[in-house]
């Protein structure tokens, strides 16, 4: 497991809010179909408990060597399906208040790419996700949680 998503994943456990979105219609999004048409694996329901060792900062995505996905909210959702107690609700702009849950909130742009914060809806942004769209679709390039003793990746310079 990455280490934003432990860091999600720990922050959504505990039960603790970690501010995007605003009130509007929940609409979550599960089973995102990448741009080339085949959908991606569904999580495991009794999925085993998340690992304790961290990537280093801004590593690449689980899925960074398949294929991309129409837009960037269905490619977070994909990166997101493969942790274990994350339900994802997708952009936080249309995400109601719920502490067992993350949105995504577009925070900056870096050069071509586009950062989004993740948290639970209407509370602190717990960890960053860079997007890069490619010829193939959109797809997430690297991640970063900050946990005041990692160094932020060079992309993190550009998020205000």
């Amino acid at each position: 497991m990455t280490r934003v998503s432990r860091i999600v994943a720990a922050v959504l456990v505990s039960g603790a809010l970690a501010a995007c979105g605003a009130d509007g219609a929940a609409e979550p999004v599960t089973a995102p179909s990448p741009a080339n048409g085949t959908a991606p694996a569904a999580p495991s329901p009794a999925a085993p408990a998340p690992s304790t060792t961290p990537p280093s900062a801004g590593s690449a995505s689980p899925a960074a060597g398949r294929s991309g996905y129409a837009n960037p909210d269905a490619a977070i959702a994909a990166h997101l399906s493969a942790v274990p107690e994350v339900r994802y609700l997708g952009l936080c702009k249309n995400a109601k208040r719920d502490p067992a849950a993350v949105c995504a909130l577009r925070i900056s742009f870096v050069d071509q790419d586009e950062v989004y914060g993740l948290g639970a809806p209407h509370s602190d942004v717990v960890g960053f996700l860079l997007l890069r769209h490619g010829p193939d679709g959109w797809r997430v390039a690297a991640e970063y949680a900050p946990d005041g003793g990692t160094p932020a990746p060079p992309w993190m310079a550009g998020v205000e």
